[in-house]
């Protein structure tokens, strides 16, 4: 079983409309937000702090 899945990317802000976009129709709600970190909350998941994190990466060397 997967406990939390991350994803980091380039662009957090563009990153969180696209996934967004098909994360709230399967049910996902926003679990938190901060400038460097999005966490999204699966339905039914014990987890209070997300299951599906994205993360601010570093910029292209």
């Amino acid at each position: 079983m997967i406990d939390h899945f991350e994803i980091k990317v380039k662009d957090l802000q563009i990153s969180e409309g696209f996934y967004r976009s098909f994360l709230v129709p399967l049910d996902y709600k926003l679990a938190f937000k901060t400038s460097s970190l999005i966490s999204f909350l699966s339905p039914n998941s014990p987890h209070p702090g997300g299951d599906f994190w994205l993360t601010q990466g570093t910029q292209d060397p």
